[in-house]
């Protein structure tokens, strides 16, 4: 059995109270018997009066919290960290050069101070504030890489630069 030595009991002698904590011997199921512990069981973290007696703060309950706290904090910063996802569509580029044969579906990831926006087919990528500024440095890029693309013979590129070229060519179409 546990002995409850954190317990401050009446000093009858001198009329007030003891803080030399239970007497020894004493143990949990005697101090239930006698109404001494009541519904103390579990471990209490302030200064409690329960039946007219004091009952001390237990160290290992501000230490838990401590704990806790420090456990709350890191799920916080682990949460602004970590970007918000969602899906948003382009259905229209900022030129008059060229027009989006079908919609694009890109990615957006938000963090607290900035929004990337993701083409994953062409690797491409926009940033900005906001969702908004994210998606229309997005549009640019997309004009950018075909128009950097357009002019140069397919034998000139890598692998990759002639897929995008080709994806390219399939979503978008001059304008006459």
């Amino acid at each position: 059995m546990v002995k409850a030595t954190n317990l401050i009991v009446p000093d009858f002698e001198n009329g007030s109270n003891s803080t030399k904590g239970v007497p020894v011997g004493w143990e949990r199921k005697e101090l239930a018997v006698a109404g001494i512990l009541g519904d103390l069981i579990a471990p209490i973290s302030e200064p409690t009066v329960s039946k007219g007696y004091f009952v001390a703060a237990d160290p290992r309950v501000d230490a838990l919290k401590k704990d806790v706290e420090a456990l709350k904090n890191k799920i916080s910063k682990f949460y602004e960290d970590t970007p918000r996802i969602a899906n948003a569509t382009i259905s229209s580029l900022p030129t008059d050069n060229y027009e989006l044969m079908v919609p694009l579906n890109v990615i957006l990831k938000m963090y607290n101070d900035e929004t990337i926006a993701i083409y994953p087919e062409l690797e491409l990528y926009g940033e900005g504030t906001n969702e908004m500024e994210a998606l229309n440095d997005l549009k640019d890029e997309i004009i950018d890489l075909l128009e950097d693309l357009d002019g140069v013979p397919d034998s000139n590129l890598g692998a990759d630069p002639t897929a995008w070229k080709k994806i390219l060519n399939t979503i978008l179409k001059p304008c006459q």
